[in-house]
């Protein structure tokens, strides 16, 4: 459901204090609706956080949200760096979601967050879907921006690299949940794909927990956190490498989770090996058989 843009003036009375004209520029400042959805599975009940990005890092904040039971939120922002519009970034910073392979409830802790980069023109609707894939464009969009990139043609070649990679509009494709059997039948499109390579990445970490002497997901070992982990990888050096910064911003260091350790030319076979053991799995309500998928695994890995 995409709300409709409006900007509105800020009304008020005068403070003490103040000038009329500093009134007057404090009522100039146009506010605007937007509206998204938040998924790692569906993030219920978080704190989304809508910020400038017109310099290719998160800005200021422009206004904040929450996301309801089905991941779905609506913000107000104000103070954009251009009256013609310009980049924000969207940002779901809690919340909790239910990882497909398992069941578990995991929820975002301090410090973790999906994001997605999207350009913001006033005179339109705007409405973006927030994911791991469009999180991964926004680290691939900061690095390009470091290497001197402009801000728009990083961004564009970001999305367009993520949604080539995913073979999905990671900003505007809402997923299908495939383990609920409400979508039983529903045909193989995006909304399917997406929905199958979000349970893919489930099923991929509860290998990974499992590697790792596990039986379940934990807040350690969860979808979440590989997004984490994933972003600093490409954030580094534009790639996914298994390379990533240590927190001291500088020192490279090989990425992983526990002893299971990232590579880039194991990374993409085991998400596609993984999507299709989630569908042979008693999980897959959706009715999607492994010979649907098989030749988009294919491409993936």
């Amino acid at each position: 459901n995409v709300v409709s843009l409006a900007a509105v003036l800020i009304a008020g009375c005068d403070d003490v204090g103040n000038s009329p004209s500093d009134t007057n520029l404090a009522r100039s400042k146009p506010i605007y609706d937007i509206q998204g959805h938040a998924v790692d599975g569906l993030i219920k009940n978080g704190d989304v956080r809508v910020y400038d990005f017109s310099e290719g890092v998160k800005g200021s904040i422009l206004g904040v949200g929450k996301t309801d039971s089905y991941g779905v939120f609506d913000a107000s922002i104000t103070g954009l760096s251009a009256a013609n519009g310009s980049y924000i970034l969207s940002c779901v910073v809690s919340g909790s979601y239910t990882e497909e392979a398992s069941g578990m409830s995991i929820s975002l802790q301090d410090g973790q967050e999906l994001c997605a980069v999207k350009f913001f023109n006033p005179n339109s609707d705007f409405s973006v879907v927030i994911n791991g894939w469009s999180h991964l464009s926004v680290g691939y969009a900061e690095f390009l921006v470091s290497q001197g990139s402009a801000i728009e043609n990083a961004v564009d070649r970001a999305n367009t690299a993520l949604a080539s990679a995913s073979g999905f509009d990671i900003l505007s494709t809402v997923p299908y949940d495939p383990t609920n059997s409400d979508y039983y039948g529903k045909p193989y499109d995006d909304s399917m794909k997406f929905g199958l390579a979000i349970s893919g990445i489930s099923q991929y970490v509860l290998g990974i927990a499992i590697e790792n002497g596990l039986t379940r997901h934990t807040n350690i070992f969860s979808s979440i956190s590989l997004w984490q982990t994933l972003f600093n990888d490409i954030s580094s050096d534009g790639v996914i490498d298994g390379k990533g910064i240590s927190q001291n911003g500088f020192t490279s260091i090989d990425l992983g989770m526990g002893v299971h350790q990232f590579d880039r030319d194991s990374l993409n076979l085991d998400l596609a090996r993984s999507t299709i053991k989630f569908i042979q799995s008693p999980a897959n309500k959706a009715g999607i058989t492994v010979s649907t998928v098989l030749a988009e695994q294919e491409r993936i890995a």
